[in-house]
């Protein structure tokens, strides 16, 4: 029983750690490279509230294993290991980056997009995000919780913001 956990642990830590290595290490590449205005990243908290999560999982699956937690117990904090996964991801990977008129989407899953603020239509707020417009067609959102206010700064430059 021991070594199934050490399996799952060592798992678990192993995409923990990849997960941070790549993030950083393209985030240096990409710095070196490439001079930007400014960077707009997730807040560091969510990775390691994630992480914190994924170790608590850990231990609830030891409690299983001794046979400490039901099976509800172990559906709930599978589902939450899934969300703590998913918030890593997005905590790792989402990031805006203005390098003079152009804009470097990466969305939570990596993916990378080129934009123009000539490209941008309308900025709309509902509630916590705001929210980002090519025409009819949402570009990107912004949560509150990302210091965006370079972004809002040049935003309001090119008269895309109102407030």
């Amino acid at each position: 029983m021991l070594s199934i956990f050490i399996r799952s642990l060592l798992i678990g830590l192993f995409l923990a750690f990849a997960g941070i290595y790549t993030a950083t290490h393209r985030n240096n590449y990409l710095n070196k490279n490439t001079e930007y205005q400014y960077v707009m990243t997730m807040p560091g908290y969510m990775k390691w509230l994630a992480i914190g999560f994924i170790i608590f999982w850990g231990v609830i699956e030891v409690l299983a294993m001794n046979g400490g937690a039901y099976m509800d117990v172990l559906i709930f904090f599978a589902a939450m290991l899934l969300m703590c996964v998913v918030l890593l991801l997005y905590s790792l990977n989402w990031s805006i980056k203005v390098r003079g008129e152009e804009i470097y989407y990466t969305s939570f899953l990596g993916r990378s997009k080129k934009y123009s603020f000539k490209d941008i239509t309308k900025v709309k707020y509902l509630g916590n995000e705001m929210l980002v417009f090519s025409g009819w067609k949402l570009m990107f959102t912004i949560d509150n919780t990302v210091d965006s206010i370079l972004f809002k700064e040049s935003l309001r430059k090119r008269k895309l913001l109102k407030k």
